[in-house]
């Protein structure tokens, strides 16, 4: 239909305005039947067609077979002949294709002086229009051109309602996705603060007994939703369960995680970057989720322990992160329990001495003043006893040093067996031990002190199949505060009392002579 324009700018124009109402969908097409039925009518003929210019896509009714001016007139007023070849050019019906055809064309012009198209009445013999009968067109004409600008505005209106719905999606969407994110870092936050947390709180951690008791209330937050456990290596390679959380607890004797255990302590030292494990095992009867992590604490190459983490979704994005935390958690793990057995293992060698495992001489000290204070208070008495081997340089003389360290050995062993639970051995120097008892009279630590004496000459000492003979002991006993009312000086009154023991013959218990005047506790 481009013969019909002779402006490029008006033909733009009306081909836009035309194709924006999409007037080639047969379903925006229905208003215009009621127009083209009423053109019919009006000139009694058989047939009327809008045609329109074609569409970029090709879509358009026929293109007439000759140029209209853009001016607006009907011309010619009579119906001109076209031929059947000719009627390829319009939307006429099939079966009317064969057959010659007289027609009629009123152009279709917007108030603007745009062509857009044009309404072709068809019939199969000659005819003239009348002067009311191209009025009537012409209105018919405007009508049309007027339903072309509705419907154009419809589409407008539609094109940007659509347009809105869409920028509102992708507001929505990228509010989800911000909110997303913003949770994520609100989450990894929260989480770091907590890190920090258990990081400080393993710091001030004094002993393994303290973190087993409250470590499992600090990393319980990191995992809300999920079941764990911590556990340590001890000394033989096993595993000690210190800490569990979760609802319903972590099955830690699973046989899963005992061979995963195995597989760790297989590997060498130099592989430093062991892999974590998911383990697949559905355990019912103890009511275990599907899946869990278990990730090694490794400290310097060195295993430290396990921590062992529930996946209570099968959402692998989630699983992803829930691992990745376990896996920063396992290194704070692994480096705040390696340093509190450090500074245990410390702590124990500066209390402990190490030939007989007793508490040594500066602990007992510590340990003495400690315990008066606490006498003190409740109005108790606290007994000391001093306990020395016979004749002990007899054992290194005759046997050499290392019976002596046997001697000292089993005697400790023996010591730490006739205690209770509340009182304190400790090796006070040589083959000189001390015992702290709590709450003790006089009466009553005498009698402990004889007892151990008796005690010590059933021990059958033998080193290298050689019995060593009978080990006796001298004891010197004081109770505060009948004999002093500090350390120090219930410390010099038990060993003037064990002095006389050993000046009386040995192998005997003396106690210390009673200072005047001294405070006593109430019956």
């Amino acid at each position: 239909m481009q013969g019909l324009f002779t402006n490029p700018d008006r033909e733009r124009r009306a081909l836009d305005l035309v194709h924006s109402s999409r007037v080639t969908q047969r379903r925006d097409q229905a208003p215009f039947e009621p127009l083209t039925r009423l053109a019919t009518q009006l000139c009694q003929a058989a047939i009327a067609t809008i045609e329109f210019p074609p569409a970029a896509d090709g879509r358009s009714a026929a293109v007439p077979a000759a140029p209209t001016d853009a001016g607006g007139a009907i011309a010619p007023m009579a119906a001109r002949p076209i031929q059947a070849a000719d009627t390829a050019g319009y939307s006429l019906p099939e079966e009317a294709l064969n057959q010659p055809w007289f027609v009629a064309e009123v152009p279709l012009v917007s108030p603007e002086g745009d062509l857009l198209g044009q309404l072709c009445l068809f019939n199969a013999h000659p005819y003239t229009l009348t002067i009311e009968q191209v009025q009537a067109l012409e209105l018919v004409a405007a009508q049309i051109v007027l339903q072309l600008r509705l419907q154009h505005q419809v589409a407008s209106l539609e094109a940007n309602l659509d347009q809105r719905q869409q920028q509102i999606y992708h507001l929505q969407e990228a509010h989800q996705q911000l909110q997303t994110a913003m949770n994520l870092l609100e989450r990894r936050n929260r989480q770091g603060q907590l890190l920090s947390r258990l990081s400080q709180v393993l710091h001030d951690f004094l002993s393994l007994q303290e973190a087993q008791e409250t470590l499992a209330r600090f990393i319980a937050p990191l995992f809300p939703e999920e079941s764990g456990a911590i556990a340590i290596v001890n000394l033989d390679g096993s595993l000690h369960w210190i800490a569990q959380w979760g609802d319903p607890p972590i099955f830690t004797e699973s046989g899963a995680i005992a061979d995963y255990w195995q597989w760790l302590q297989s590997r060498t030292r130099a592989q430093e970057s062991v892999r974590e494990t998911l383990v697949c095992e559905g355990d019912h009867a103890h009511q275990q989720p599907a899946q869990y992590g278990c990730f090694p604490l490794l400290h310097r190459g060195e295993m430290v322990g396990l921590l062992c983490v529930t996946f209570s979704t099968w959402d692998k994005a989630s699983i992803r992160n829930q691992k990745r935390l376990a896996f920063t958690t396992s290194g704070y793990l692994a480096t705040g329990l390696a340093n509190l057995q450090q500074r245990e293992q410390l702590h124990q060698q500066s209390i402990q001495d190490p030939l007989t495992g007793l508490f040594n001489r500066r602990y007992m000290t510590k340990a003495l003043h400690q315990t008066l204070q606490r006498a003190c208070q409740s109005n108790t008495s606290v007994a000391l006893v001093m306990l020395d081997i016979d004749h002990f340089k007899r054992f290194n003389d005759s046997f050499g040093h290392p019976a002596g360290d046997m001697v000292l050995r089993d005697f400790s062993l023996f010591v730490k067996g006739a205690v209770r639970g509340s009182d304190l051995a400790c090796r006070y120097g040589g083959e000189e031990f001390t015992l702290i008892l709590p709450g003790v009279t006089l009466e009553v630590a005498r009698q402990r002190a004889d007892k151990l004496r008796r005690g010590i000459k059933y021990l059958n000492m033998q080193y290298q199949g050689q019995s060593l003979g009978v080990v006796t002991l001298s004891a010197g006993v004081a109770v505060f505060p009948l004999h002093g009312m500090t350390a120090e000086a219930l410390i010099c009154a038990a060993d003037q009392a064990l002095y006389q023991a050993k000046a009386n013959g040995r192998d005997r218990v003396e106690v210390a002579i009673a200072l005047p005047e001294q405070w006593s506790p109430s019956p």
